[in-house]
């Protein structure tokens, strides 16, 4: 028996022939969950509609990636929307962080811990594509950083019929597992 496939639509395999700029926007990836709705799949588990890297824009004033607000003005919406499609939201995000945020050793939410006190020393890049620090998790702040990052991404999917302990689960999960160090 094989592998069960991806089920859903994911950006990864059309940025490697297309420029990001293109094609990931809100309206093109709004355009993929209609059409993902409208194939028939989705009584078949075909339900995830997963944005990859390139969706980045700023940070806040924590230090916590945000969508591109030019080729994404309102993420709330298109993930609502995604959600009246029956179907679940997922993004990827690059591991570490932004050695920009690092640099400007911006404040973490909550704590009287600055991004430079999690960071691996020496300064360690944390995946393939450059541009993020990696994360040393002994170090306190570290999962409060993380916490901060996932109660954020998830109030941007929030509903009524959602669990926001199970979506910050997965969440957490899937970052952890991105971004641990190695």
């Amino acid at each position: 028996m094989s592998q069960r496939p991806y089920l859903g639509w994911s950006t990864f395999s059309q940025q490697t022939i297309t420029p990001t700029q293109t094609f990931l926007t809100q309206d093109s990836i709004i355009a993929q969950s209609d059409a993902l709705r409208k194939s028939g799949l989705q009584p078949h588990g075909y339900i995830y509609i997963n944005v990859d890297a390139g969706w980045t824009g700023a940070s806040d004033a924590y230090g916590r990636t945000l969508f591109d607000t030019t080729r994404f003005p309102d993420v709330v919406a298109m993930i609502q929307h995604i959600h009246a499609n029956g179907q679940k939201f997922g993004m990827y995000l690059n591991p570490g962080v932004g050695t920009d945020q690092v640099a400007a050793n911006k404040p973490i939410l909550g704590t009287p811990y600055h991004l430079q006190d999690i960071i691996v020393k020496p300064a360690t890049i944390a995946n393939a594509f450059g541009g993020g620090d990696k994360i040393d998790y002994t170090k306190p702040g570290a999962q409060e950083y993380i916490n901060s990052v996932v109660d954020l991404y998830a109030s941007w999917g929030r509903t009524s019929s959602n669990s926001t302990l199970s979506r910050r689960a997965l969440i957490t999960t899937t970052l952890t597992s991105t971004i641990a160090p190695t």
